[in-house]
């Protein structure tokens, strides 16, 4: 603070000051995460598998089988969540 008092700025610049300086600290700190933390860790999976997309049925879709309601998928018709989830 000895630094400040002989630049002679007011009690508001160095209020301001000192937001931008945290403001700065935390620009850095995310910006940094970002970079750092996001490849930490990964590595490809091998395998020989077929590319398999993650299908989460919803409640609804349950309640419309439950009513009498079908899909469509391919050529096959689809009556429950086990064979939808199958399908997908």
């Amino acid at each position: 603070m000895n630094h400040l008092k002989k630049l002679e700025l007011s009690r508001a610049q160095k209020v301001w000051i000192a937001i931008g300086i945290v403001v700065v600290m935390i620009i850095i700190h995310i910006l940094g995460a970002q970079f750092f933390y996001s490849e930490l860790g990964y590595h490809p999976v091998d395998t020989d598998e077929e590319y398999r997309n993650a299908l989460s049925v919803s409640p609804f879709t349950a309640r419309a089988f439950e009513n009498g309601y079908t899909y469509e998928y391919d050529g096959k018709e689809i009556t429950s969540v086990e064979e939808l989830e199958q399908a997908m």
